[in-house]
């Protein structure tokens, strides 16, 4: 019998249980989700996750190259309108996460066919 390999992304707004996960199975991809309230700034804590899957409403440019000077990965989400994708895309941020993947690729295959970055994520 052959086995499937499987790939999983695990992403929380707990990070607690996030860092007991790298501990534990540290092949499994983790993503830490910040920006749990709608208003407060976004706590990217002590940058101990290579990916963070950011609320797009509470991030600025300057935040995104801050990450990206660390080395890490920076995903927003929810990202639904073409002139905010258009703006993000800019910035160069890693993965938009968005429920109108539809809009992003008519963005992004342009895009993506001069670049390696991931561009399209959908969320379900």
């Amino acid at each position: 019998m052959t086995s499937k390999r499987h790939h999983y992304c695990i992403s929380s707004f707990h990070h607690q249980w996030l860092r007991q996960i790298q501990l534990t199975a540290p092949h499994i991809k983790i993503q830490a989700l910040i920006g749990l309230s709608f208003t407060a700034p976004l706590d990217w804590g002590d940058y101990a996750f290579d990916t963070d899957n950011a609320r797009s409403t509470l991030i600025d440019e300057s935040e995104v190259k801050r990450a990206k000077a660390k080395g890490k990965t920076t995903n927003l989400f929810t990202v639904n309108t073409i002139k905010d994708m258009q703006r993000f895309m800019s910035w160069s941020v890693d993965g938009i996460i968005t429920d109108y993947p539809q809009r992003l690729k008519t963005l992004a295959l342009p895009h993506l066919l001069s670049s390696r970055q991931t561009i399209l994520q959908v969320k379900e």
